[in-house]
């Protein structure tokens, strides 16, 4: 970050969007954080309208958004075998009442 300007985090890490994985944010492992960035008040005016203050920072820790999506996968791989589970074991109950 530049000593001109401030920023805090504002928000959680997402993809980012096929248009933005060459931006500089995006490149180390394409998911970006939004910032919400203040100029400093010794900055002069003429620095503010030649310089834009960055809106994305790049994520640096994935681990937890990793682990809940790992977790929801499993999660719904376990809910999908019970219903597929249940769907069997009723069909077959059917048909060993429809030979009965």
């Amino acid at each position: 970050m530049s000593s001109k300007y401030t920023c805090n985090h504002n928000g959680s890490c997402v993809a980012c969007d096929s248009s933005e994985l060459q931006s500089e944010f995006c490149l180390a492992n394409g998911y970006k954080q939004p910032l919400t960035c203040t100029w400093l008040a010794d900055t002069p005016q003429e620095y503010k309208d030649k310089h834009q203050l960055p809106a994305f920072t790049g994520c640096d820790n994935l681990h937890d958004l990793e682990k809940r999506a790992f977790l929801r996968n499993h999660l719904t791989f376990v809910v999908l075998g019970f219903i597929a589970f249940g769907i069997y074991a009723w069909r077959r109950k059917r048909l060993y009442e429809y030979q009965s």
